[in-house]
């Protein structure tokens, strides 16, 4: 009879079995193999069972918004669910209502902008960063196109006059988008608390029928509200925000914009949980912006977003790009500057504002 030589067996947990070199076939061959059969399940097992238990998190969200398109993606491909997550996403109309979750408890983690998060810091709230989303600024300012802007050609700041007397939505009083557009008309010479009147209008189920029906006249918009209503030449957009700038006032909003941030004693309290999410959504941005997977994408894009796919695919095309993991140091620390430009930054702050202050070590771009 001839000898038979048992493998070496490695799984993926670290379990190994050698088996008995030159062992002669017969009874002690046998044992190896039925050795090996037992590694190999335990090895499934093992693999299977990494996350068994789903940690729950809750979520913020602005209902078919672009910013949170990302988590929409998570559920969809299973990213959440890889990483041993059980996430719920909760409907909020803005950023000061996902502050206000995540100090209520009603939210682990909220998508918000940078700006209302360090304004919460210098105010004493010890909010931090977890997760990249949109890096760059998210604002367009729209004006219906059936209003008169004689200049228009000028561009900023001088289009911004045209605008006096007209109604602008925004999310909610007192909201990122609010604040940007204050301080745009400002530069133009223009009173904010006069000239104009501002109206909460919610996210994109809300705001662009309110957007067609007139109810409103300007739009602080992101997408797809943007790319909808541009499209289908409804609007014109006056300022893009979301594009390098070459004046110098507009440089000042080139800002690492929405962020998964949270309160820093609730990611103690949950690290596991917090963790599992970093993964998931390091993860899920890495798909995203992989261009092989670009119809994949609009597929969930035309599913989650409710939209047609010419609008969904114009979107990405402009918008994937600007999707990332990692914060990036001058990109958060210019924020300082502009609190400080617009006197938006009033008194000393409680905490630091900086980017190794507010930005956990782990989502840090090297």
């Amino acid at each position: 009879m001839g000898s038979w030589r048992s493998p070496r067996v490695v799984c993926s947990v670290g379990d190994e079995v050698r088996g008995k070199e030159d062992a002669v076939f017969g009874f002690r061959n046998l044992v190896a193999f039925w050795r090996i059969l037992a590694v190999l399940a335990g090895c499934s097992v093992a693999a299977s069972s990494v996350h068994a238990q789903a940690l729950s998190l809750t979520v913020t969200q602005y209902r078919g918004a672009f910013i949170s398109f990302p988590a929409y993606v998570a559920k969809d491909r299973g990213f959440f669910a890889k990483h041993g997550l059980k996430v719920d996403l909760v409907d909020v109309a803005g950023g000061p209502a996902a502050t206000a979750a995540i100090m209520s408890g009603s939210a682990d983690i909220e998508l918000q902008a940078l700006d209302n998060n360090m304004l919460a810091r210098a105010q004493g709230l010890d909010i931090v960063a977890v997760s990249g989303d949109i890096i760059n600024n998210i604002y367009g300012v729209l004006v219906r196109s059936d209003l008169p802007l004689p200049h228009l050609a000028e561009g900023f700041p001088a289009v911004m006059q045209d605008l006096k007397g007209m109604k602008i939505g925004v999310t909610q009083r007192g909201s990122s988008g609010e604040l940007i557009a204050r301080e745009l008309l400002k530069y133009a010479g223009m009173d904010p608390n006069r000239d104009v009147t501002f109206i909460a209008v919610g996210v994109v189920p809300t705001a662009v029928p309110a957007f067609l029906t007139k109810q409103i006249d300007v739009l602080m918009a992101f997408e797809p509200m943007t790319t909808m209503l541009v499209a289908d030449r409804k609007a014109t957009e006056i300022v893009d925000l979301t594009t390098p700038q070459t004046h110098p006032f507009l440089k000042l909003f080139e800002w690492n914009y929405d962020n998964w941030a949270a309160l820093r004693s609730n990611v103690t309290a949950k690290r596991e949980a917090f963790t599992r999410f970093q993964s998931a959504m390091k993860e899920t941005l890495a798909w995203m912006t992989d261009p092989t997977n670009f119809s994949a994408l609009t597929d969930i894009g035309v599913k989650e977003l409710r939209l047609e796919r010419r609008i969904v695919e114009q979107m990405l095309r402009k918008n994937v790009p600007s999707l990332g993991f990692y914060y990036q140091k001058p990109k958060v620390d210019i924020i300082v500057n502009y609190l400080t430009v617009t006197g938006l930054l009033k008194t000393t702050p409680k905490l630091p504002l900086t980017f190794e202050a507010y930005v956990l070590p782990e989502v840090r771009a090297k």
